[in-house]
């Protein structure tokens, strides 16, 4: 079992940015997505048979975002090559509030992130380099 330590970076780019990022006249500099927390290590003595202790914050407070779930899901089974495992994970997303939308559901759990996929990818991507790297262990 145990749990690995994740910290992702994904620049993101601000009102008055073009999409790559680089300062429009009158814009901002680009912004940083910053994800940090706990999530299991890739071995099949850490997983879980369900996704019941995957709990992701932003701004304080817990919220569901399904495509962040997945791409860990995603890349546990890669580094473990069981599907019918789940990690856990408790992650805390830092980005600015006109990033995401939390007025999705009554309760403001469910939320919606812009450029949610590329958030997405990198975090597939950050946590496939830290089951890489727990191979050495």
């Amino acid at each position: 079992g145990g749990l690995a330590h994740c910290d992702v970076q994904l620049p993101v780019a601000q009102d008055g940015d073009d999409e790559g990022g680089r300062r429009a006249p009158g814009g901002g500099g680009p912004g940083v997505l910053k994800i940090h927390g706990l999530i299991s290590k890739g071995t099949p003595a850490a997983g879980r048979p369900n996704g019941e202790r995957q709990i992701l914050f932003l701004g304080g407070r817990p919220v569901e975002c399904p495509k962040l779930c997945r791409a860990a899901n995603e890349a546990f089974r890669s580094a473990t090559s069981r599907t019918d495992l789940h990690p856990c994970l408790f992650l805390q997303l830092h980005l600015p509030r006109h990033r995401y939308d939390i007025n999705v559901t009554p309760d403001k759990r469910t939320v919606l992130l812009q450029d949610e996929a590329a958030v997405a990818s990198a975090l597939r991507a950050a946590l496939m380099r830290i089951y890489d790297a727990g191979r050495g262990d």
